[in-house]
């Protein structure tokens, strides 16, 4: 089921490509640094107004606390600015961002998926709400969890059917 055809709120779990995006903080060109950031603020801002919300591990909470810590707002005042709109919409709403701050040891194995990435398996079934997807850049990790039949998506694709 794709996110349009959806009538309740979508919990969107996000990977760590969107605190790099987001903070530009990625091994991109400068122009395609500029183009990820703007998808990530055009990304949850659209999360925001849809009423849906997102699912963070906190490993992903302490890496984007740890890029915002770092951003000087005289260097990069667009980079700060956004990031401190998303840390006030989302990272202190209890309303619009679920925090699993311990990785559960219940979960089915997944295969061909890199012991680091396990965490994103481990949060997507911690989750309870039955409407919810997982947003990956990794086709590694999308094409082994879309054999286990969870629910996940490539970035792009995401973005055409949910902007």
């Amino acid at each position: 089921m794709s996110s349009k055809q959806t009538k309740e709120s979508l919990v969107i779990i996000l990977d760590e490509w969107f605190a790099h995006y987001l903070l530009k903080k990625t091994d991109l060109k400068e122009e395609e640094e500029k183009e990820a950031q703007r998808k990530a603020i055009l990304l949850y801002n659209k999360i925001y107004k849809k009423c849906d919300r997102i699912a963070i591990s906190s490993k992903l909470y302490k890496k984007i606390s740890n890029f915002y810590s770092k951003i000087k707002p005289y260097e990069d005042s667009i980079t700060y600015g956004c990031a401190k709109e998303f840390w006030a919409l989302f990272m202190i709403n209890m309303n619009k961002c679920i925090r699993i701050y311990e990785e559960s040891q219940n979960y089915p194995e997944v295969k061909d998926v890199k012991p680091n990435d396990v965490y994103l398996i481990q949060l997507y079934f911690q989750i309870q709400d039955q409407n919810k997807i997982l947003v990956t850049t990794d086709k590694d990790i999308h094409d082994a969890l879309v054999k286990q039949n969870i629910n996940v998506i490539l970035l792009e694709k995401f973005l055409e059917e949910y902007l």
